[in-house]
């Protein structure tokens, strides 16, 4: 009997150590030095942090949970809180590195995420952080190009059209990336290249509601090495359409000049009687206060 327990004991307490070693391997992501040592070389700003919100929701967030309440999944090991201490002790390079590369249960974005679209996902995680200072890159020997864009719609055939020079000059192969500004957020048209003419399209559905005169805020980002650029213009590529109250269709009236004029004169004569039956009432008290 004392065989079979002393038995069940060294097999318990080997499992306990096997996992405990297990997790404790698990526990530990080494990063490359050089990868450590990674930083942006654009200063994260309201824009980088606003794209890598929606890229954290939409990708990340069934993880990770929502930053600052720690209710990430349970999980072995832990995804953490991108607002907590272990995360944002971390240099950028090394979440950088481990977005890009992933482990485990943590996918590997590096086919899903641009880079730039990695770092709008760590100046997301760097905004969570009011004590965080970020590395400002050398530039010195870099050489950053200018870009002239430009933004038109071709009826047409509903595109977008982007012409970009850069230094002046038409060049192919330039980076572009396009959006169209709405009520929740930037709706993307799509990523692409310019051709030999230095010209980027994107397909519009034209009825993509406008304003009352069908026009649409168009954004357009461009990008070569470390120069990039973003230009805004609004154009009339979307459907007219007029504005309507949020409570449209649930009412008789949204303003007092729309209602009827037997219910304006109904309303009056009640908040009158009131306020004059209050009067009475009072008067009254008062008068029985007197003949106490």
């Amino acid at each position: 009997m004392k065989t079979i327990k002393t038995g069940i004991l060294m097999k318990t307490a080997s499992i306990f150590f096997l996992t405990s070693t297990l997790l404790l391997g698990q526990s530990r992501w080494e990063v490359p030095a050089e990868a450590k040592d990674k930083i942006s070389f654009h200063m994260f700003n309201e824009d980088m942090v606003n794209e890598g919100r929606m890229l954290y929701e939409s990708s990340c967030a069934s993880c990770h949970g929502t930053p600052t309440e720690a209710n990430y999944a349970l999980m072995v090991p832990s995804p953490g809180d991108p607002a907590g201490e272990r995360f944002q002790k971390q240099t950028d390079g090394a979440l950088f590195y481990k977005i890009k590369t992933g482990r485990d249960q943590m996918p590997k974005y590096e086919d899903v995420f641009s880079e730039d679209e990695i770092w709008n996902i760590i100046a997301y995680f760097r905004s969570l952080n009011p004590a965080y200072v970020q590395p400002v890159p050398d530039l010195e020997g870099i050489e950053i190009p200018t870009f002239d864009v430009k933004l038109s719609y071709d009826e047409n055939v509903d595109k977008l059209v982007v012409k970009v020079k850069t230094d002046g000059e038409i060049e192919a192969g330039i980076d572009v990336s396009a959006f169209i500004k709405t009520m929740f957020g930037k709706y993307p048209l799509g990523k692409t290249r310019t051709n030999d003419f230095g010209i980027a399209y994107f397909d519009v559905d034209h009825k993509i509601p406008g304003d009352s005169l069908g026009n649409l805020t168009a954004i357009a980002k461009v990008r070569k090495g470390y120069g990039f650029d973003k230009t805004t213009r609004i154009l009339p590529m979307g459907t007219p359409t007029k504005p309507l109250s949020a409570i449209a269709g649930r009412h008789l009236w949204s303003t007092d000049d729309q209602a009827p004029l037997w219910l304006d004169i109904i309303f009056h004569a009640t908040i009158i009687f009131i306020w004059g039956a209050m009067f009475v009432i009072i008067y009254q008290l008062r008068k029985l206060k007197k003949l106490a």
